[in-house]
């Protein structure tokens, strides 16, 4: 059974399971991609329907016209409050003061347009606790967590790869302080120690003398 790519870059160490338990764990992750993947055309499709709801009810409560003027003085209003906060001078300014300024400039102007100001409001609301909620739920079974250190044994009655350790590969050897190429280990630096053990030693002129 070929390697699934996913399974491979994320557990390396499944090349050295025996081929049962290797091509049962690509099973899983396959049906797991598929699961993921399913859930997140259906939340797509979900949230684009839930936004195209929500410019339908918005027109029908402002208007085509009105709402092409809120939109406008949106846009002004968030440049006015980007440029009120450049420095210097916005640097000490109250941003949740001049929010509230831009808040009740945009209420007056709904108001000036017929517009009842807190239906508005209830609008934005519900379609932002829809969305939110709709981002957030959860793929699955969702249960609590467990500090692995404090619930060890609850840890190992998970998964049978729990109870033993898995095979990681070949550790690196220890790291040798008193090693004089110690910094060789690291692939960027092997070069310059290569070169620096091929230089040959000199010694300035006031040394020799």
């Amino acid at each position: 059974m070929p390697h699934c790519p996913q399974t491979t870059r994320s557990l390396p160490f499944l090349d050295e399971f025996p081929d049962g338990d290797r091509q049962s764990a690509e099973k899983a992750f396959e049906r797991y991609e598929k699961r993921r993947r399913k859930r997140a055309e259906t939340v797509d499709k979900a949230a684009s329907d839930a936004a195209e709801d929500f410019r339908r009810r918005l027109r029908d409560l402002v208007g085509a016209g009105n709402l092409a003027e809120l939109h406008r003085q949106r846009r002004h209003e968030r440049q006015a409050l980007r440029e009120l906060l450049q420095p210097p001078g916005g640097l000490d300014r109250d941003l949740a003061k001049d929010r509230k300024a831009s808040r009740r400039r945009i209420d007056a102007l709904v108001r000036k347009l017929g517009i009842d100001p807190k239906r508005l409001q209830k609008l934005h609301d519900e379609f932002r606790q829809s969305f939110d909620e709709l981002l957030t739920s959860g793929d699955g079974k969702v249960v609590p967590g467990y500090h692995l250190a404090g619930n060890l044994d609850r840890w190992k009655r998970l998964s049978p790869l729990h109870a033993l350790p898995l095979p990681w590969g070949v550790l690196p050897p220890p790291d040798d302080p008193t090693d004089p190429h110690r910094s060789c280990s690291d692939r960027r630096s092997s070069a310059s120690c290569s070169a620096s053990r091929r230089r040959p030693a000199t010694i300035s002129a006031s040394t020799a003398n």
